[in-house]
């Protein structure tokens, strides 16, 4: 058999390029590997090569699942061979497998200089910027490229940037809202103890201090309520025993 397949499985496992056949409508793909090796009566030597044809199907479920796995329009992953044919399915209805030639920078070096990398580069369908990830197939002597517009990937950069932002935003006010709560609850009552402590060291006994919480602050205030109510009453009794006593001294 002249299929290089067969030619190339003689001496080790072989893949055959990847070709889209026009007559049957889908990728061929095959493998051949050495068998078995025979000296024939005529003193020659004879290999049995084993040869069978890969499911092309599995290989399309491998690329759809891939472009599937990412929710978005322009992500696409494909195969070329070295003649720079596409090979699978893509987005694009005008190219299609086994008629359509792919040239990018991408396809250049990986059918040209059989290299694997990434990079920004024209699309093969309207020249728009891309970012893509290339991989040379060494076995199948194939191209597998990934690529995404470079609008949608910074769209999506910029709508993590923008929530990123916002969060950053919302958390500065609430921490502002919380601070301002907090300083208000702690700074108006240590002011209106404070001026109370004053003005009952001014002689004002009957200053109140009006703060009616369940905490330290509220305990401190009722003390100081309680300690401003003994002492008008002290000095109540006190200003009483003198004027009883001074009447007392007069009556004498």
């Amino acid at each position: 058999d002249g299929h290089p397949y067969f030619i190339n499985g003689q001496f080790a496992f072989y893949i055959q390029m990847p070709e889209y056949s026009s007559v049957e409508n889908r990728v061929l793909i095959f493998a051949a590997a050495p068998l078995e090796q025979t000296i024939a009566p005529e003193n020659t030597l004879s290999t049995i090569v084993i040869a069978a044809e890969l499911n092309e199907a599995v290989l399309f479920d491998i690329l759809n699942d891939l472009n599937a796995a990412n929710n978005t329009e322009t992500l696409e992953t494909y195969l070329v061979n070295l003649d720079f044919e596409l090979i699978t399915p893509v987005r694009q209805n005008a190219f299609d497998p086994g008629v359509s030639f792919i040239e990018t920078r991408a396809t250049d070096l990986v059918v040209n200089r059989r290299l694997s990398g990434q990079g920004r580069y024209a699309s093969y369908y309207d020249g728009q910027p891309v970012f893509g990830n290339f991989l040379f197939l060494t076995s199948m002597r194939a191209g597998l490229i990934s690529e995404q517009s470079q609008a949608e990937v910074y769209a999506g950069l910029l709508q993590t940037t923008l929530i990123n932002a916002m969060i950053t935003v919302f958390s500065g006010i609430a921490a502002l809202v919380l601070g301002w709560t907090t300083t208000r609850n702690v700074t108006e009552p240590i002011e209106e103890l404070n001026l109370t402590a004053r003005q009952l060291a001014e002689g004002d006994l009957t200053q109140q201090v009006s703060i009616h919480r369940e905490d330290e602050l509220g305990a401190l205030a009722a003390s100081m309520n309680t300690m401003a109510d003994r002492t008008r009453q002290v000095l109540e009794n006190l200003e009483e025993t003198v004027t009883e006593r001074t009447e007392e001294l007069e009556r004498r």
